[in-house]
């Protein structure tokens, strides 16, 4: 089949052009034809993997990182005894899954524009048992909340334009800021971050946008 001059390649709930990326700036991969000018689906087309960014490689190795944490203490070097893995072990289980949740998080991403990806993750979802606990969050993030709840909120960056509190939603290599707004959620304006229903909004430029200032001393450098 052909569109636009070009042949392409029918592949199941989408049709995609023979050699080209499948959707333009997505992290789908690339199908290669080596016989672009045969009739019908071309049964030698190729699809490379899929690309994973920078940004979401580095969700993984954190979100892998607090797995391995969770480990240490009790399936390793703790309460298990002769069971608990050795050192050997652990070092085998990281990578698996640093690259589980990395493949979680992609197809994730991916679920509503990618076939591959749903089918991935339904078929995930069909093998939980019915028997699994509920997740909890783990007891010394809890107390982390309790004992940083006990503490006086000191703001880490400021906005050097208005001075409200900003973070990073981005990665470090593309960093975005945006301020912590009155009302709770995170918004890039100076002036939108200020409203709040009672006082309405603050009297500040509306072109002012978060941009990372100095660091607050914390009360012990105050002092």
């Amino acid at each position: 089949m052909e569109q636009d001059g070009e042949p392409w390649i029918d592949l199941p709930s989408r049709v995609y052009p023979a050699g080209r990326t499948a959707v333009p700036g997505s992290s789908v991969g690339v199908l290669h034809c080596e016989h672009p000018g045969e009739e019908g689906p071309c049964k030698t087309a190729e699809m490379i993997s899929p690309r994973l960014s920078d940004e979401m490689a580095a969700r993984a190795t954190l979100l892998a990182m607090c797995v391995r944490n969770a480990m240490e203490g009790t399936v390793h070097g703790g309460e298990l005894g002769q069971a608990s893995l050795t050192d050997e072990q652990l070092a085998a289980l990281n990578p698996i899954v640093r690259n589980a949740i990395a493949t979680g998080l992609h197809a994730e991403s991916q679920y509503f524009k990618e076939m591959a990806a749903r089918s991935y993750l339904d078929f995930q979802s069909a093998l939980v048992p019915s028997y699994w606990a509920r997740p909890e969050l783990l007891d010394d993030y809890k107390e982390l909340w309790d004992r940083v709840a006990t503490e006086p909120k000191v703001p880490e960056v400021v906005c050097k334009r208005c001075g409200r509190e900003v973070v990073n939603i981005g990665g470090a290599k593309q960093p975005r800021w945006s301020h912590l707004a009155a009302d709770g959620g995170l918004t890039v304006g100076c002036r939108a971050a200020s409203f709040t229903p009672s006082d309405g909004w603050e009297d500040i430029p509306k072109s002012w946008k978060a941009v990372p200032g100095h660091t607050p001393r914390t009360l012990d450098e105050g002092k």
